[in-house]
């Protein structure tokens, strides 16, 4: 399904028991129209019936390049099973022939009548086979804020392999600020830290890199060593290695601690806070030399100024 001409859409997210997931909604007519899955450009349609809205399953979202494969919106039962084998549950999908929302105008909110059903983003129209799946799905408009993003989460690292001839940090980045509310993933980011000062990922050593990079938008894969959860690096750090995310909302930039892992400890040694990061950026510009707001949209130009008083410029797309 295609968007409409003139359509309003607005911003929402769905909260799902899997976490959380930036999402569109549109409300033509009797019909609601929701983009759930950036990977596609088809929108799924539901039909509105006074407070409540059907998704038939079996509509075609259109092809996944990252995935390589066609993707269609099911809907789904979800029931918690046990495996005696491994002695755990683990989460069962059924597909099913529609998904019912109810929707509350008041608070702008579109909730599923039975919490036990999912949406299914699948690469399958007759088993379950999802790209993504969120189970409980509440839609809710998002409000941007100015907030203060969550420190990284640091999972492993992996010390340098002359087999692989590299070192690897596995990671994850909340998608919350400081309070637990969420913040769109559009404008969420991270950077490295290598024995205390910014690590640049250079074309030369990343070459699917096209220039110097030294910020990593959330979820984006640049690089087959730069991806959702993970870098590699092609040397031990001689102390740490560390993480920090960047928010910009509101038109202002917020960053979170550095999260700092020892890497001659094998522990996380605590975090730097934002008062004495080792470096700071001075400002965003436009192609003409304007200054513009941390999150403006397309190309900017961010000035840093390193530990050491030098100053470096890098070019950053805001989506």
């Amino acid at each position: 399904a295609v968007l409409p001409t003139g359509a309003e859409v607005k911003d929402m997210v769905i909260e799902h028991a899997e976490g959380y997931q930036d999402a569109q909604v549109a409300f033509v007519g009797d019909k609601v129209y929701v983009q759930a899955y950036a990977g596609t450009p088809g929108w799924i349609v539901g039909t509105r019936s006074g407070d409540m809205v059907t998704f038939q399953s079996g509509q075609y979202l259109g092809f996944d390049e990252d995935y390589n494969t066609n993707l269609w919106f099911w809907a789904a039962t979800v029931e918690q099973e046990y495996d005696p084998e491994y002695d755990d549950y683990y989460v069962n999908y059924e597909l099913t022939d529609n998904i019912v929302l109810e929707y509350d105008a008041e608070s702008d909110v579109l909730s599923p009548v039975d919490e036990n059903t999912a949406i299914i983003i699948n690469a399958s129209q007759s088993k379950v086979y999802y790209a993504e799946a969120y189970s409980n799905p509440t839609f809710f408009s998002f409000t941007e804020v100015a907030a203060v993003p969550a420190d990284p989460v640091i999972t492993h690292f992996w010390d340098y392999d002359e087999d692989y001839e590299s070192a690897e940090l596995d990671f994850e980045i909340p998608t919350v600020d400081v309070d637990g509310n969420y913040i769109t993933t559009k404008k969420l980011s991270y950077s490295v830290f290598v024995d205390n000062e910014v690590f640049e990922f250079e074309p030369e050593e990343y070459p699917s890199l096209t220039e110097p990079l030294i910020e990593i938008p959330y979820g984006a894969s640049p690089d087959y060593n730069i991806s959702t959860g993970m870098v590699a690096i092609f040397f031990q750090p001689a102390e740490n290695i560390g993480l920090q995310s960047i928010y910009r909302g509101a038109g202002v930039e917020k960053r979170s601690n550095i999260v700092l892992y020892d890497v001659n400890k094998g522990e996380i040694v605590g975090v730097q806070s934002v008062t004495a990061q080792p470096s700071a950026a001075d400002g965003y510009y436009d192609l003409a030399g304007r200054r513009v707001q941390a999150d403006a949209k397309g190309f900017v130009m961010r000035v840093v100024t390193m530990a050491d008083g030098t100053r470096k410029t890098y070019k950053v797309v805001h989506k």
